[in-house]
C-alpha cells in the first residue's frame, strides 16, 4: 500500500468536480450564469482570454475592493477559536470574521492564480489546478453567501445573494478540467 500524497487529494477533487460537472445540465447554465462553457481553450491566447473572463465573471476585483481585511486582533481571535475545541471552533466558523477571512482568502488566491496565468506560462497549469481547487471548496461558496446576506458587500455582486454561485463554480471548473487541463493529457469534451 502506498502512502498518502498531497497530489492525491488534488487529483481526487478534480475527478469529483469532473463527475459533478458532467451530471449538471447545460440548461442550468443558461438560466443561472453568464459564463461561457468553452470546449477549446488549448492555445495560450485562449487560456489567457478565459482566465480574464473568469476573473470578470467571478468579480474578483470587486471582492478584493469590498471585502474588508481582518484586523490583527480579529485574526488572532479567529485563530485561537479555530484551535480551541469543537464547540468554540463551530461557533467561530459561524462568525462574521470567519466568512470575511474565507472570502478574502478566496479572492486573494484567485487573484494570484489568475494573474499568474495571464502573466506567465511558467507553472501555468499548476495555477489552473489551484483555480479548480478554490472553485471546488464548498466553504468558499457558503461564505460568499454569508458575506452577501450579512451585507458586508452591498449590493451583492452575485445573483440571488450568492446562493447560486455554485453554478458558476461548476461550469467554470468543467471548462478548466476538460478544456484546459484535459487536453494536456489527451482528454477532450465528447463530440
Amino acid at each position: 500500500m502506498t502512502g498518502y500524497r498531497a497530489e492525491d487529494n488534488v487529483i481526487f477533487r478534480i475527478l469529483i468536480v469532473l463527475a459533478i460537472s458532467i451530471v449538471v445540465s447545460h440548461a442550468a447554465a443558461s438560466t443561472a450564469a453568464k459564463i461561457t462553457i468553452r470546449e477549446n481553450v488549448e492555445t495560450r491566447a485562449e487560456r489567457v482570454s478565459y482566465a480574464k473572463e473568469i476573473r470578470s465573471t467571478l468579480k474578483i476585483d470587486r471582492l478584493l475592493d469590498d471585502v474588508p481585511r481582518l484586523s490583527p486582533s480579529e485574526k488572532n481571535w479567529l485563530s485561537q477559536e479555530m484551535g480551541a475545541g469543537a464547540q468554540r471552533m463551530l461557533n467561530a466558523a459561524r462568525s462574521k470574521e470567519f466568512a470575511i477571512n474565507r472570502v478574502r482568502t478566496y479572492a486573494e488566491t484567485m487573484d494570484n492564480a489568475l494573474s499568474n496565468i495571464v502573466g506567465s506560462e511558467i507553472s501555468e497549469f499548476a495555477y489552473w489546478v489551484q483555480v479548480v481547487y478554490e472553485l471546488t471548496n464548498r466553504t468558499t461558496e457558503e461564505q460568499l453567501g454569508k458575506v452577501c446576506a450579512r451585507k458586508i458587500i452591498q449590493p451583492c455582486p452575485f445573483d440571488n445573494n450568492g446562493k447560486s454561485v455554485w453554478v458558476f463554480f461548476e461550469f467554470i471548473s468543467q471548462t478548466i478540467i476538460m478544456g484546459v487541463i484535459g487536453p494536456q493529457f489527451g482528454i477532450r469534451f465528447q463530440e
